[in-house]
């Protein structure tokens, strides 16, 4: 079995998919290649920003709030990921085994001593469709992405609170629909348009709010991400930014000579403020409820597995037989070096 070198660390090719999963963040490694690949260029830019943004707000110590022992480990390792799910991307068959079954080599290498590497690569390039006809095919499932634990993934939204972006959304859209229906007892039909909008705005922020949303509904919606997390995101930018010019301002006001009637007119504001952080905590409080609860209901449950078939010639699959021809023979491995070996004493 050949080994990666990944953040100073040896491990075997799933090791390495199971780190990379934790470091940026996607449980469903697999399915977020696809829809990686599917975008154009600019959405691919982005989408690279997100996860990368989303890694270093986890694991940097500089912004990170986790006390996960691995945060220290994986603060170091986030380029490294990047750069995995980058190789994975442009070669999704990266997620298989490339070999079956053991290669053992019975023939004399005699023949072979006074040839290179790069010699034996070329004539076996030359040579490539007549040694695949010749050699044993095989079709067999291989399990691309054994997909994760939802225990996994209770334990990453518990720790990023993912609850508080629904509910503060959800507070500010509630807050405007309230002051439409009262200033407007008999709507015209733009008004009423407008709170039919606050009202589905609600609709999706509620509908964050459910465990697992993002992986069993938004996922099945088609641009369900595209359309939910712009709702959460901006909800609860603007909330955070009134909230910030509400503590500017209460500061403005103590420091000023005359500022009592205006602290006296941001009072109900400021305690609506207080009221709401208080409900915050207490709500995060019986989400971390559910959250055990529904540890101890998932146990051991995994996603659904993803599977594919592949060919393998002699063992060995149809597009790794292709990279290790093209490779420098420098960066060949012992494990791909006895690969060829086989293939030119037995084909050529």
């Amino acid at each position: 079995m050949s080994y990666i070198n990944f953040c100073s660390v040896n491990y075997t090719k799933k090791q390495v998919i199971q780190e990379v999963k934790k470091i940026l963040l996607i449980p469903n490694l697999h399915t977020e290649i696809r829809k990686y690949n599917k975008l154009s260029q600019n959405g691919k830019n982005n989408y690279f920003k997100k996860i990368k943004k989303q890694a270093y707000k986890k694991w940097h110590s500089d912004v990170r709030t986790t006390t996960n022992p691995k945060a220290e480990l994986y603060s170091k390792c986030v380029f490294e990921a990047l750069d995995i799910f980058k190789i994975i991307a442009g070669n999704p068959e990266y997620f298989t085994e490339p070999i079956n079954e053991n290669i053992n080599i019975s023939k004399e290498e005699t023949n072979t001593q006074n040839i290179s590497i790069s010699e034996m690569q070329e004539k076996l390039r030359n040579a490539i469709d007549k040694i695949l006809s010749q050699a044993k095919k095989t079709k067999e499932k291989v399990l691309l992405d054994k997909e994760t634990l939802y225990r996994d993934i209770i334990i990453e939204e518990q720790e990023n609170k993912i609850w508080e972006a629904p509910i503060c959304a959800m507070f500010l859209y509630g807050i405007i629909l309230l002051i439409f229906i009262k200033n407007n007892p008999t709507p015209e039909f733009k008004i009423l348009f407008t709170e039919y909008f606050l009202i589905f705005l609600l609709s999706i922020c509620f509908l964050g709010l459910i465990p697992f949303s993002r992986y069993w509904l938004f996922s099945k919606i088609p641009y369900g991400e595209s359309i939910v997390f712009p709702i959460l995101f901006i909800g609860t930018l603007i909330l955070e930014k009134i909230w910030g010019l509400l503590d500017t301002a209460t500061k403005n006001a103590s420091e000023a000579k005359d500022g009592l009637i205006l602290l006296l007119c941001l009072l109900p504001f400021c305690i609506i403020a207080f009221l709401f952080n208080i409900f915050l905590f207490l709500f995060g409080l019986l989400m971390l409820s559910f959250y055990q609860i529904a540890l101890s209901i998932v146990g051991d449950k995994r996603f659904k597995s993803i599977t594919k078939e592949q060919i393998f010639y002699d063992g060995v699959a149809d597009w790794y037989i292709y990279e290790i021809l093209s490779k420098a023979e420098n960066k060949l491995t012992d494990q791909e070096k006895q690969i060829i070996k086989f293939f030119f004493i037995y084909y050529s």
